[in-house]
């Protein structure tokens, strides 16, 4: 395919699959929810309890935050990064969290082939696509790490530009670099976008967020009940005024 339909046209389409299957997955979850009697958390998918579903976590969890950074703060990551300490330091442990996702993935796919072979778990078969695009993504960007000193300094310059180009709606195709291995990252990231919200991993992300939105509104919840039961008897007074003695 084209570059303009790789790097022009997919990523739309795949904020489109996230967006709209997310949005149906969660309506489906709610009323799961509401089919479970007593609360929600009997629902709740769980993470898995093994070495490398935690090494994967942590490690992706650390390698969204460094993007996000690359993304969110490009000037707060390049004053940070003109020092060749600070660049040593985000590309040490970039890279590092890059490895750990990487073990944790390799450990996490042995213990689903085992158990799916024994008969105990069956894979979804997005789920098994998913990770195959996390590994893609992961071994990419080590390469691209390993082979291309101070990924990130260029980085700032080419595909951070490129991405706020998409989210403009005027992709720049000409800031992606010519190299296969850096069009391969990219690529594979926007499927794992495609992909994410017809996993069981969505599910988990979601019973989480909303978890985490309970917490935060649960002060809340009583002077929004007072307010409710102050506005209901106010409103009834206003449409059926008592009648004076």
């Amino acid at each position: 395919m084209s570059d303009h339909v790789l790097f022009g046209v997919f990523p739309y389409i795949a904020g489109a699959s996230l967006v709209l299957v997310t949005l149906l997955r969660l309506s489906l979850l709610r009323e799961r929810a509401r089919g479970v009697a007593g609360a929600r958390a009997s629902f709740l998918p769980r993470m898995p309890r093994t070495v490398g579903g935690w090494l994967c976590a942590c490690g992706l969890i650390g390698l969204a935050g460094g993007h996000v950074l690359l993304l969110a703060f490009p000037d707060a990551v390049r004053a940070w990064t003109q020092a060749s300490s600070g660049l040593m330091i985000f590309e040490g442990v970039m890279f590092a969290l890059g490895v750990l996702t990487l073990l944790g993935l390799l450990a996490l796919t042995r213990v689903r082939l085992r158990d799916s072979a024994a008969g105990r778990t069956a894979m979804r078969l997005a789920d098994v696509a998913l990770i195959g695009v996390l590994l893609v993504i992961v071994v990419s960007g080590l390469v691209m790490a390993a082979k291309y000193r101070w990924a990130s300094s260029w980085s700032l310059v080419t595909l951070t530009p490129y991405v706020h180009s998409v989210l403009r709606f005027d992709p720049r195709l000409d800031l992606l670099a010519t190299q296969y291995l850096v069009k391969l990252h990219v690529f594979s990231s926007f499927a794992f976008v495609a992909l994410l919200p017809f996993t069981s991993a969505i599910d988990l992300l979601l019973a989480l967020g909303s978890r985490m939105l309970d917490i935060a509104f649960a002060p809340f919840r009583g002077r929004a009940r007072q307010l409710h039961a102050w506005v209901d008897q106010r409103g009834r007074q206003l449409v059926w005024p008592e009648e004076e003695d």
